[in-house]
Formats: C-alpha cells, sequence, structure tokens
C-alpha cells in the first residue's frame, strides 16, 4: 500500500500542485469579495520591497481607498499617513502597485499564486 501511495503521489504530482494552488486560489478569491483581509498588511508588505521610501504613490482598488484612507487617520505618526494613495480600478482588491522614483513594486494575489505555482512545478 505504501508503494501504491508513492507511486501515486510521484506520478501525479504536477496535478497535485496544480489542484492546491487552484484551492487556494478559489479560498483567496472568495476571501477577497467578502472583504477578509487586510489592506493594510498587503501595502506594508509591498513596501517592504520598494526601493526607496521617498515619494511613494499607492494604487489600490477603489474598494480599498476608504480603508487605506481610514488607516491614515488612525495612524497618523506612520509611514502609512504620509502615502500619496490613488484609486486604481485596474488594481483587483487587495493588491496594490507601489510607485517609486525608482521603480515600482506590485503586489497582486495572482502574481503571488502564479509564482507559488511556478515554484512547485520546478520544484518536482
Amino acid at each position: 500500500m505504501k508503494d501504491l501511495y508513492q507511486e501515486t503521489v510521484t506520478k501525479n504530482r504536477s496535478d497535485i500542485a496544480k489542484l492546491a494552488v487552484e484551492i487556494a486560489r478559489k479560498i483567496l478569491n472568495w476571501k477577497t469579495s467578502a472583504g477578509d483581509y487586510s489592506i493594510q498588511e498587503v501595502i506594508e508588505e509591498a513596501l517592504k520591497r520598494a526601493p526607496t521610501r521617498q515619494e511613494l504613490v499607492v494604487h489600490v482598488n477603489p474598494e480599498d481607498l476608504p480603508r487605506c484612507q481610514e488607516l491614515q487617520q488612525e495612524l497618523p505618526d506612520s509611514q502609512f499617513a504620509e502615502l500619496n494613495l490613488v484609486a486604481d480600478p485596474s488594481i483587483a482588491r487587495a493588491g496594490c502597485l507601489v510607485e517609486t522614483p525608482k521603480g515600482i513594486v506590485r503586489s497582486f494575489v495572482k502574481e503571488h499564486l502564479d509564482r507559488i505555482a511556478e515554484a512547485l512545478e520546478k520544484a518536482q
């Protein structure tokens, strides 16, 4: 039975990885649609990858903008309060695009899942 299990997993590793990513995609899409995410955490994680901390313009989905503006009011002494926020309908909910004078940082659920799928595919 153990050998059959190993053989099945080995033969179907790619399909298992694709299925796992698709399950994650569906769960994240459901949570995003329900507003069950922290836009603050999404933006802060993107800011960690920004090449500079000056003249930042953060594009967010128009539905996320009000929460971002609330956070700016709630955190007046933080870097978050200094961000120039822009409503951008091309940005999906729970995502952002950070513009800096030295480059752009993207944080999109779809791209994160695509990178995970690619890494799982290469790991085989």
